[in-house]
């Protein structure tokens, strides 16, 4: 098919060492007659093996050829890792290159399978994006949207790629499938899978802990600091697996239902902020991220895409926990439990790695994230 190849570039010898990797091609025209120009991280070599000035200097070279006319850009996200993903400066420095010779024809920026990590990016970007560039962004979760805009039998769609939304579309039915199971197991089931057997929009546990500590122990000094007893923390634990009624005013330890929170979340599969949220960390290592005290709009846009990105039941429980750890703030005066105390109590159960151990300064922006989310949670919360 002719309307489907590599993308060439003019004196093809000058980038022969980036051609081999196939990061681009061209596949004919949309649906609206606009040139339609793909681009694959799956296919980016480690960092270690390209120069990313040349890199930038080939994309340019490649798009000379399309954007004096309308064109449309879909960029394939999966296969970005810590090996291939470019720096930030380097992210800023590719946008500031393409000039408005390419922004202005582009008329469509489509993104397959974003993470929050891209998400984000954007919003760190937005001071030197302009409004209409943002507005030709969009997200597409899954490749069978492609369909309404492209002419998809031309698409080269690399096989990693159909497998991985494959993937995803599996995890979606497994999700559902699990959560008929109708088990009645609370620590350690995903949140969507009990609040699908629970019918609600915040877990009973969550509901009944907080109201629990914010009636009775709101002014309990290390509140959430303090240990609870092992034996009698592991007993309730297992009558809520039970499914078992329990009365916390039974044991008089505010720490009950206080641990009981923290294991609950720490015990959940993927953490309440994702694992999208803990490698956007990783990668910003040593970058001063998250605003506390300092009202700084820029990076408080940052955070609001950050959490609005979540997936719906996430980021309506975590709305529900910010407003009640502000209830704890609020009387820290007499239980010690500051912001940035709660945060470091908190961040180890809201945010973690799924395969490494975190480091020092990815602790730190974790710290710095959740007690910036409570601090700031007035200016988060829908309007």
């Amino acid at each position: 098919d002719s309307s489907r190849h590599s993308a060439p570039a003019e004196n093809a010898d000058d980038f022969q060492d980036l051609e081999k990797y196939r990061l681009v091609s061209i596949a004919g025209d949309d649906r609206n007659g606009r040139k339609l120009i793909l681009f694959y991280c799956c296919r980016l070599p480690p960092i270690a093996e390209i120069e990313h000035e040349r890199l930038l200097q080939y994309l340019r070279k490649t798009l000379d050829s399309y954007v004096e006319s309308d064109y449309s850009l879909i960029y394939f996200h999966y296969g970005l890792n810590s090996k291939n993903k470019p720096s930030y400066a380097w992210l800023i420095q590719a946008y500031k290159a393409f000039d408005r010779k390419y922004k202005k024809n582009l008329k469509a920026l489509y993104i397959v399978h974003a993470t929050n990590f891209v998400k984000v990016m954007f919003a760190l970007l937005r001071p030197i994006i302009s409004r209409k560039f943002g507005r030709k962004i969009r997200y597409i979760n899954r490749l069978d949207e492609l369909k309404d805009f492209t002419h998809y039998d031309q698409l080269e769609i690399p096989s990693e790629v159909t497998e991985f939304d494959q993937r995803k579309g599996a995890k979606i039915q497994r999700s559902i499938t699990n959560a008929e199971k109708g088990e009645s197991f609370v620590f350690g089931v995903s949140l969507k899978q009990l609040l699908l057997r629970e019918e609600k929009e915040i877990p009973l546990i969550v509901e009944r802990c907080c109201q629990y500590i914010v009636e009775n122990g709101l002014e309990s000094e290390g509140i959430f600091r303090r240990s609870a007893n092992f034996s009698t923390l592991k007993e309730v634990m297992n009558n809520l697996n039970d499914g078992k009624d329990v009365d916390f005013g039974t044991y008089g330890d505010i720490q009950i239902p206080a641990a009981l929170l923290k294991k609950w979340l720490r015990e959940l599969p993927e953490p309440l902020l994702t694992f999208e949220v803990i490698r956007l960390l990783e990668h910003f290592e040593g970058t001063y991220l998250i605003p506390i005290r300092k009202r700084d709009d820029n990076q408080l846009v940052f955070i609001k895409e950050l959490i609005r990105d979540l997936p719906r039941e996430n980021y309506t429980l975590l709305m529900y926990l910010l407003e009640f750890l502000k209830k704890v703030e609020a009387r820290s005066y007499v239980n010690k439990m500051t912001a940035s105390n709660l945060a470091i109590v908190f961040a180890p159960n809201l945010i973690w790695s799924s395969n490494s151990v975190a480091s020092l300064d990815t602790i730190r922006q974790a710290n710095e994230l959740i007690d910036s989310l409570i601090t700031n949670y007035a200016h988060l919360k829908d309007e």
